[in-house]
């Protein structure tokens, strides 16, 4: 498996159903390995790079996603995550339609955290 953003290993632990939990991130980390390794490209090379390589990917996914979320539990905390990735499906595939955009927003969160953080900080005096 390639790497792994930490927002998805800090869950990780966290899953019901280790092997089904084990595959979606299985399936991430592919997506995030192409993206390590287009990082430096131009943004037409992402383009190109993302519909050829990752959006099948993903089309694949979605299938996979759709057959494994009958059998779960409708309450399964997998079953909420699969229902949730489905059901923001066009947003979730946006960042393939450019070679700009970005699959997550990690970077924004980290440089909003100080805000956050501060602003909490702020409220509990």
């Amino acid at each position: 498996m390639g790497p792994l953003p930490p927002t998805l290993l800090r869950n990780r632990k966290t899953q019901s159903t280790p092997g089904l939990a084990a595959r979606a991130l299985q399936w991430i980390a592919q997506l995030y390995a192409i993206e390590s390794r287009i990082r430096e490209h131009t943004p037409d090379l992402k383009y190109a790079a993302r519909q050829t390589e990752a959006l099948p990917l993903l089309m694949r996914f979605r299938q996979w996603l759709e057959g494994n979320v009958i059998g779960l539990p409708t309450q399964a905390p997998l079953a909420k995550a699969f229902g949730y990735a489905l059901r923001h499906w066009q947003a979730l595939v946006r960042y393939t339609e450019s070679g700009i955009l970005l699959p997550d927003n990690n970077a924004l969160e980290r440089q909003i955290r100080p805000i956050a953080t501060g602003r909490s900080l702020c409220t509990s005096f």
